[in-house]
């Protein structure tokens, strides 16, 4: 069975946190345990989610704002604090991305959701209502 990026994490995590003044220790046999699974190549996704996981932890999340150009701060701010709202965070990070194709609106990633208000979006949705 291929163990998955999360449950090594889960797995590293949960044996620092049992035995703090053994991290060293732990750390070494995680990574002999990792090299023998053949898994090696997966280090740098398994780093990405201890930070993605520890700055959940701690209440904050990087989220990617897609917009066809730059948003207003104003508006930025309206989504970050909805954001916060609904994920119950004390910070967000906003990545802005600019991507002209989507026409208007915007499109916010994080985690593994994605809230789809572009205006691309809307078309393809209207326009499966038509054809129904």
């Amino acid at each position: 069975m291929k163990i998955s990026v999360p449950q090594y994490t889960r797995a590293l995590r949960e044996l620092i946190a049992s035995e703090p003044s053994q991290a060293k220790q732990i750390i070494a046999n995680f990574v002999a345990l990792v090299v023998k699974n053949n898994d090696s190549y997966r280090f740098a996704e398994i780093v990405e989610q201890l930070q993605a996981d520890i700055k959940k932890e701690r209440g904050e999340v990087e989220v990617e704002l897609i917009s066809a150009r730059k948003l207003r701060v104003e508006s930025q701010n309206i989504i970050s604090n909805y954001l916060k709202k609904q994920m119950k965070l004390n910070e967000i990070k906003v990545k802005e991305i600019i991507k002209p194709e989507i026409l208007g609106g915007f499109i916010v990633r994080y985690d593994d959701k994605i809230i789809d208000g572009s205006l691309q979006q809307n078309l393809v949705n209207f326009k499966k209502i038509l054809s129904n």
